[in-house]
């Protein structure tokens, strides 16, 4: 997949005709649409690094990654620009720190998730999606029809590193039987505003439901199910 992305240049695409191992260990720096409808680009294990410059744009179709017990996180963004994933499944990854997605941008950047599944990453602070900015970052998210299922944490952010600000929506989705949180805002007292809005999406079976946590933190539900957790909802440190 490395080459292919190379052949193929800036603002190229890679479209996969067979389902195969294409590998993983690569690292995208440049507009590119890799289209593998239907679950064609398999890898088994390893990282993909996806490190952009301001206005690139990375999209991804059909990528099926599981780590089968790969104990690292399995695909890491940083940089600035949009990664779109679409009708990708990542899991397996069981690192006590290990997430299917880790979105740690260091300026704007943007995250679009649909009708894709992240599963059985982390066993301690890891996650399905962890929105993590770095100095400089901002992030703006949006999941739909998304299933984050049996992780440490379900989906995570976290505007402890950055003071640009989080958006996030949620919607359509279904967040079940992770292990700490379903979905979770944190932020430091100096840290990021993070805004989180939720709509007809399913929080069950949780430790935590919904968790909001820090001052300028709001977490917004509207149409949704929080229902079998061990908490439903928790809020702490001036989170909304």
């Amino acid at each position: 997949m490395g080459h292919a992305i190379s052949i193929a240049g800036v603002n190229g695409e890679v479209i996969c005709m067979d389902k195969a191992n294409y590998g993983s260990g690569l690292t995208i720096q440049q507009s590119v649409t890799i289209s593998c409808a239907g679950g064609l680009w398999e890898t088994p294990a390893g990282v993909i690094n996806i490190n952009l410059p301001a206005g690139a744009i990375a999209s991804i179709e059909g990528l099926v990654l599981d780590g089968t017990g790969f104990p690292g996180t399995a695909v890491q963004f940083s940089g600035q620009g949009s990664l779109q994933l679409h009708r990708v499944r990542i899991g397996n990854n069981p690192g006590s720190s290990s997430s299917g997605l880790l979105f740690a941008p260091n300026g704007p950047a943007k995250l679009q998730v649909s009708d894709s599944v992240f599963y059985a990453n982390g066993t301690g602070t890891g996650g399905g999606l962890v929105i993590n900015p770095q100095s400089g970052g901002t992030a703006q998210v949006a999941l739909e029809r998304v299933t984050v299922v049996g992780n440490a944490f379900g989906v995570a952010t976290d505007g402890s590193r950055s003071t640009g600000g989080i958006n996030m929506t949620i919607a359509d989705s279904v967040v079940a039987g992770n292990f700490q949180d379903g979905i979770v805002a944190t932020t430091s007292g100096n840290g990021a505003p993070i805004g989180i809005y939720v709509k007809n999406t399913r929080s069950v079976t949780n430790a935590i439901g919904i968790r909001s946590i820090g001052p300028n933190v709001t977490v917004r539900v509207d149409g949704s199910s929080i229902i079998g957790n061990g908490t439903g909802l928790s809020f702490s440190g001036g989170g909304i």
